[in-house]
């Protein structure tokens, strides 16, 4: 996804949805932790703990979650220090169920007003922290070097997801070794240390089509949530019927998976599943359409613009929407022939990427749209005016006629109150100039 940066445009699909509506009152925001629901109590939710140097605190956010989409929710901090060189630059869940918070610790954050020869600067000392609830025992567990295959294998289902990966990596490095005791343990492993098999035996190669399609089929949504990701890195044709499969999942986060997984895999088949998921998904989920709609585009730009009317009949200005973000001549002539035909909120983009990316075909096409009849003045203004965008971005010169149609309509526009500022900006995009602008407006009026 695209996120809005110092007004950078977004990749033509909109920008991602926003996940966090606050900055915790700074813009230096470093080392986000996540710690499971329940971990410390019970009660709690899942949270983010994350680092902020500017205000030398640690910040805390509740983990929302409707449908697929999650949101943070903002809650007392976990530490405020009244000692502004508390610089938390980064954050970890120890295996010890303990927060370890890397301090900086310096006078100085690091920007550039400040010259990188000043002596306040300290390059040499920081400080660790380590915060848990009281009653946390101290001792790390052996996960290193010298565990045992076994051990490894039993701590690979740890609720802390710090002891879990530390076992996964650990075994990771023994190359073939533990496969067998991998398998064994399987059978009667539950759906933590299922997954966590699965991910050793990805990472050694040896991952095969029955072990997915059983995590896929198991009652626990986040087991589910693995094969989804797990498959989308196999080879053989399992792999995209699970995604497929998953794209219809009772769970919206394993359907999100799922959308994440068909952005690189699956042909037709999977482009189908992707439309009818992003059909029986919420409007307010609106993570999961998005995810949705990035793998549609993906799998459309791999060759799967579709040419066959009854299915754009019902899913035009989807497929419109995702062919917007795919910026290629062929792209281009797909909404060079459905301009007419999609939703009039959608053409100003069509117009826009077909001056801009569209082959020579496509883009004298255009011409003949922008001058058909059954739209508002202000409508074809708004199309005249994304025309001269897309053209000025790959360097096209606007076709004469298109020109005498824009200063044909910009006195239109400028006589009538409702749609003085579409004349405005049409006279303005066009660079019709001033006397000449006058003399049409008089014209006009007479």
């Amino acid at each position: 996804s695209c996120y809005p940066s110092f007004g950078k445009p977004h990749d033509g699909l909109g920008f991602g949805p926003e996940m966090c509506p606050h900055d915790h009152g700074s813009t230096g925001i470093a080392g986000c932790c996540w710690i499971p629901a329940g971990f410390w109590n019970a009660k709690d939710p899942e949270q983010l703990l994350i680092g902020n140097v500017v205000t030398s605190k640690v910040n805390r956010d509740d983990i929302a979650w409707q449908g697929a989409s999650p949101k943070a929710i903002e809650t007392p901090d976990l530490v405020v220090s009244s000692d502004l060189w508390f610089r938390p630059v980064d954050l970890k869940l120890g295996p010890d169920g303990a927060v370890y918070v890397a301090d900086f610790y310096n006078r100085i954050i690091g920007h550039y007003e400040v010259p990188l020869t000043h002596p306040g600067r300290d390059r040499h000392r920081g400080r660790i922290w380590r915060i848990a609830p009281k009653g946390t025992p101290a001792p790390m567990p052996d996960l290193g070097a010298g565990a045992d295959v076994g051990t490894l294998v039993a701590r690979l289902g740890d609720r802390n997801p710090a002891i879990a990966t530390l076992a996964l990596n650990q075994l990771a490095t023994r190359g073939k070794q533990p496969e067998n005791i991998l398998r064994q343990a399987w059978a009667s492993g539950d759906w933590r240390k299922r997954v966590g098999i699965a991910w050793c035996l990805e990472r050694m190669g040896s991952l095969d089509e029955k072990l997915i399609s059983e995590l896929a089929s198991s009652a626990d949504a986040v087991a589910r949530i693995h094969a989804m990701t797990l498959s989308a890195g196999q080879s053989h044709t399992t792999g995209a019927s699970v995604i497929e499969a998953g794209l219809s999942d009772s769970d919206p986060q394993v359907r999100r998976a799922a959308a994440e997984s068909a952005m690189g895999v699956g042909g037709a088949s999977m482009i189908a599943a992707l439309v009818d998921a992003h059909g029986r998904s919420k409007p307010e989920d609106s993570h999961l359409r998005h995810t949705i709609l990035v793998a549609l585009r993906n799998r459309l730009a791999a060759g799967g613009l579709p040419s066959d009317e009854n299915r754009l009949l019902n899913h035009r200005d989807l497929l419109v929407t995702a062919a917007l973000g795919i910026p290629n001549p062929k792209a281009s002539g797909f909404l060079s022939v459905q301009l007419d035909k999609a939703s009039a909120g959608l053409r100003p983009d069509m117009v826009r990427h077909v001056a801009r990316h569209g082959d020579e075909t496509a883009f004298t096409a255009l011409e003949k749209s922008l001058s058909r009849d059954g739209m508002t003045p202000v409508e074809r203004a708004r199309l005249l005016i994304e025309m001269e965008k897309g053209s000025a971005q790959s360097g096209r010169k606007i076709p004469t006629g298109v020109a005498n149609l824009a200063t044909t309509l910009t006195p239109v526009l400028l006589n009538q109150k409702e749609s003085l500022t579409a004349g405005i900006e049409l006279a303005g995009a066009f660079r019709i100039e001033g006397e000449k602008l006058a003399g049409l407006v008089a014209d006009g009026g007479q």
